[in-house]
């Protein structure tokens, strides 16, 4: 679905949407309305990804936009802002094995330093990956600065 707005300085613009719900609602005021759940595909992952219309009669009478009864426009845009065309790297972080701690051991950090990689599309996946990761072996590992990120041919 494609709505015609007017932006407060009184430009006309195009805002594409995917239906979620209609519901009507009956108000104790005199206007009954219809509240529409919207998806807006410019911001479909923001915190108002629900977000949309409550629609009166008044309000009706002067919205604008077409249908798009073809999926085609629907699958564009939802290929245009998935992640799957982003290419998966390796993230390589600073780390130490707790596991290979030795009192006898002459230099016990340079004993247990090493490296903890994870493959991820984004640094924020990486950095997801890593807490999980270090939740998971409590006390086994300390995973400390990304020290480079690797292209994966």
């Amino acid at each position: 679905m494609i709505i015609y707005k007017v932006s407060n300085l009184g430009i006309t613009y195009k805002q594409y949407v995917s239906l979620s719900s209609m519901k009507y609602c009956n108000s104790m005021s005199s206007l009954d309305y219809i509240s529409v759940g919207l998806i807006d595909y410019l911001q479909p992952y923001s915190s108002n990804i629900f977000g949309g219309l409550n629609i009166n009669h008044n309000d009706a009478l002067y919205l604008e936009g077409e249908w798009c009864n073809d999926l085609s426009k629907h699958i564009q845009l939802m290929e245009f802002i998935s992640m799957t065309d982003v290419p998966e790297k390796e993230y390589v972080f600073k780390a130490h094995d707790w596991s290979k701690y030795s009192e006898n051991a002459k230099d016990p950090k340079e004993l247990m330093r090493t490296t903890k990689s994870f493959i991820a599309k984004t640094e924020h996946n990486a950095y997801e990956l890593k807490k999980k990761f270090e939740n998971k072996n409590k006390g086994e590992f300390i995973i400390s600065d990304l020290l480079e990120v690797k292209q994966i041919n």
